[in-house]
């Protein structure tokens, strides 16, 4: 099967939504499938990776750089320009949802010969049973396989990764807790709202590419205070590294870190800075990094099933 994705980013970006699909692309590149990346636009100043050997093509012509092309992938506000090449080249086209945006919503109504959807959880596609419900649809976790983020601890950092996201509350607890270390890891977009003034007790660090090097081997607690989060795939991360992870009840959230994790207002920081003082008790540590790590294996065997159901579901399409 050639599967050609077409993308508003490469896949080596450090967003989620492109990490799910460099997983997915690179799962069914392992799996003897021919796969490739087009950006629609000519802008290469984020160009090709080493760090990914899928290949990336820059064109806004999708017709002429997907030929032998069995079905497309897409996903954001490209769905629409995709679909419009899925239509030229008689092709299957399925996208994958992220979000239940209204932006979102509105382009998967619009896009009618959508053949399929992907969703990034469970809730989700629950919420948006609604939209285009006579379309073949098919759950897939943002696969994290936890043998990639085995790491030696080798320091005990409270840490928060894209600081885009409710980053203020990190600062609040820093203050709270003065005598603990955190690290504060800037993300690969948005405003980071970083203060002028920097508590002395934070560590701050630009995006990196090796995630579990560079964040999760310095890593005692992870912080995901997301207002919003359709899924959380740095919370699988950590628990794949046996972290505890303190995090906002969003229903993504809840799904994918479930009894692991120890769910907290993300308006009330003395909440959250309780809790990080209630795992300074070495049982209790002990007792949630085991369930995290138990976590983060029972996922990884989900996706797993859901990957290769994936692989049939795009068969089918064709």
């Amino acid at each position: 099967m050639n599967i050609t994705a077409v993308l508003h980013r490469p896949v080596t970006d450090l967003a989620g939504s492109e990490q799910m699909l460099k997983a997915m692309l690179t799962h069914f590149d392992q799996c003897g499938h021919t796969v490739a990346v087009v950006i629609p636009h000519l802008d290469e100043t984020d160009g090709d990776s080493p760090l990914s050997s899928i290949p990336h093509i820059y064109s806004t012509d999708i017709v002429g750089v997907a030929k032998g092309a069995d079905v497309l992938l897409t996903h954001h506000d490209v769905t629409s320009v995709a679909m419009i090449a899925a239509r030229k080249m008689d092709l299957p086209i399925v996208s994958v949802l992220h979000n239940n945006a209204r932006t979102t919503k509105t382009v998967v109504r619009r896009a009618r010969t959508l053949t399929g959807l992907i969703f990034n959880s469970q809730w989700l596609g629950e919420e948006c049973a609604t939209i285009r419900p006579e379309l073949p649809r098919q759950v897939v976790y943002p696969p994290v396989h936890p043998v990639h983020y085995a790491v030696h601890r080798r320091d005990s950092l409270v840490t928060q990764i894209n600081l885009f996201k409710n980053g203020k509350l990190l600062w609040e607890v820093a203050r709270l807790l003065p005598d603990t270390r955190f690290l504060a890891v800037q993300g690969g977009y948005g405003d980071q709202g970083i203060p002028k003034v920097v508590p002395s007790n934070v560590e701050v660090i630009a995006p990196t590419t090796d995630p579990a090097g560079e964040i999760y081997a310095r890593t005692r607690i992870l912080l995901v205070p997301s207002l919003y989060e359709s899924w959380g795939r740095v919370g699988m991360e950590a628990a794949s590294s046996n972290i505890p992870v303190i995090a906002s009840p969003t229903p993504g959230l809840q799904e994918s870190l479930s009894y692991a994790g120890l769910f907290r207002d993300p308006e009330r920081p003395a909440h959250w800075a309780e809790a990080i003082t209630a795992l300074s008790d070495p049982g209790v540590y002990s007792a949630y990094a085991a369930l995290a790590g138990l976590r983060a294996e029972e996922v990884w065997a989900t996706t797993r099933a859901q990957l290769e159901e994936l692989e049939q579901f795009l068969v089918r399409q064709l």
